[in-house]
């Protein structure tokens, strides 16, 4: 299930999460963080853009833990990103709003 989080005007989080439950649909599982509000959602994420009180929508691509300034760490992450599949993550974001066409050489 996809992973999204919404940011919203900081103070807000109480409206946003009453919002939220009452439009959640089975499935939207929140938790709160400061100025975001962290779900599960597996519908069409559009619909969250739809809340009064979001600002933007966000969607989880991958979480990195243990970071490091050092070079190994910077070596790993360089493979991690290398071997990341965007293909999800750009049907999610062409769902949110269009997508620009593909560069070209010129």
């Amino acid at each position: 299930m996809p992973h999204y989080y919404l940011t919203h005007v900081g103070g807000l989080g109480d409206i946003v999460r009453e919002e939220l439950d009452e439009w959640r649909p089975s499935g939207a599982s929140p938790a709160r963080r400061v100025r975001r509000l962290h779900l599960s959602y597996d519908g069409d994420p559009a619909a969250l853009l739809a809340l009064r009180t979001v600002e933007n929508v966000y969607a989880l691509l991958v979480e990195i833990a243990d970071v490091s300034p050092s070079t190994s760490w910077l070596d790993r992450l360089e493979r991690l990103m290398a071997s990341l599949d965007l293909t999800p993550a750009l049907t999610t974001l062409a769902r949110l709003k269009p997508l620009p066409p593909n560069p070209t050489s010129a």
